[in-house]
């Protein structure tokens, strides 16, 4: 979170400034990494803080019956039977920038290949701008 927080912030208006985030999780329907990053957006977005951008948070599982689920509830997280990756990607969408990327493998011995890493993030980028919509 503090390498999102940091690209998100004009830090030379803050130096030597500490920004604590601290998130109080009453109910989670989503992937927990992507929920912190939209709070952490709505937050920044109500605040301040001289921003370079909004961060907007994108979880997609693959899996291997039904190709891509974005943006999966808790009970598609769990189900992890078909499920072979799960990909955390965030993004600053004014200049399509890749903030943080993570990729877990869940069933598959064998990663993804350059083609499918450009796909999935180009997926994740346009679900982004479309969650960046709603934020603004």
């Amino acid at each position: 979170m503090s390498q999102i927080l940091a690209s998100s912030l004009i830090t030379d208006a803050y130096n030597g400034s500490q920004i604590l985030c601290n998130f109080q999780i009453i109910e989670l329907d989503q992937d927990i990494v992507q929920a912190m990053i939209q709070t952490l957006s709505k937050a920044l977005l109500n605040s301040p803080f001289k921003l370079r951008c909004l961060p907007i948070g994108v979880t997609i599982l693959l899996n291997s019956q039904i190709g891509y689920i974005v943006d999966p509830n808790l009970e598609q997280l769990r189900d992890t039977g078909l499920t072979t990756h799960k990909i955390r990607l965030a993004f600053n969408v004014d200049t399509e920038e890749l903030l943080m990327s993570s990729m877990q493998q869940l069933q598959s011995k064998q990663g993804l290949n350059l083609d499918q890493m450009e796909e999935i993030v180009s997926l994740g980028l346009s679900v982004a701008k479309k969650i960046h919509g709603l934020i603004r």
